[in-house]
């Protein structure tokens, strides 16, 4: 398989502010191929691409790869928004267009991954593996990212491991024991179920969600 170049990645297609969540397009062929090469190496993809990438493969079936990816993103946008000392979002500028990827890619993936231990435990395990500082090729447009006073470089890895341990300590491994406990997945699925209006509101399922809430936050 060829390598994924910055150069390949900015000929890629994609829809545009899509209400739910931008992806490429192509056909399904297509977009599987495009999936299969983020997965294997996105060193020279920013995290803008990577949710794309994620929100793609979710629409072709593939929950552990999208939520792999997903996590990528989250992790190297965090990674990015340190070392080039980004400021909030105002509307106009990358920020801004990070926030609703992540919102709109996360509104479809992380109910469906939370619902797949199996899934949810191999994308964590791919993301243990995985180097979140991006390669020196990799496409970054100067006038989105870059700010006047970036961290030096020889503080990268000290931020890309802290942002991985910040992750997998307060997400990745701890519903990773989670969704693989019985009775936790239980509540996990309830609450899930609860929250999108799919079990009544009663005062018996009230209290029971209720108990499920506070089992999960003893974890």
């Amino acid at each position: 398989m060829n390598t994924l170049t910055a150069e390949k990645i900015s000929r890629l297609h994609s829809t545009i502010n899509d209400p739910n969540g931008d992806y490429f397009t192509g056909t399904v062929d297509e977009q599987k191929a495009i999936v299969r090469e983020f997965v294997v190496d996105n060193s020279n993809s920013d995290s803008a691409y990577l949710y794309i990438a994620a929100n793609t493969a979710f629409k072709i079936g593939d929950l552990k790869d999208a939520a792999f990816l997903f996590y990528a993103a989250q992790l190297r946008k965090h990674f990015d928004y340190r070392r080039f000392n980004l400021g909030v979002a105002n509307g106009n500028n990358i920020q801004t267009y990070l926030g609703f990827l992540n919102e709109t890619t996360g509104a479809s993936i992380n109910p469906a991954i939370m619902r797949s231990p199996t899934d949810f435990s191999g994308a964590i395990d791919m993301i243990e593996k995985w180097q979140v500082i991006p390669s020196d090729t990799a496409l970054y447009p100067k006038e989105e990212y870059y700010t006047a006073n970036p961290v030096s470089k020889d503080q990268y890895q000290i931020i890309a491991d802290e942002t991985k341990k910040d992750f997998m300590e307060g997400f990745g491994n701890k519903y990773k024991n989670i969704l693989n406990d019985p009775k936790k997945f239980e509540a996990i699925i309830f609450m899930q179920d609860y929250n999108f209006g799919k079990i009544p509101q009663n005062p018996e399922n009230d209290a029971r969600y209720q108990e499920y809430t506070i089992l999960i936050n003893q974890v």
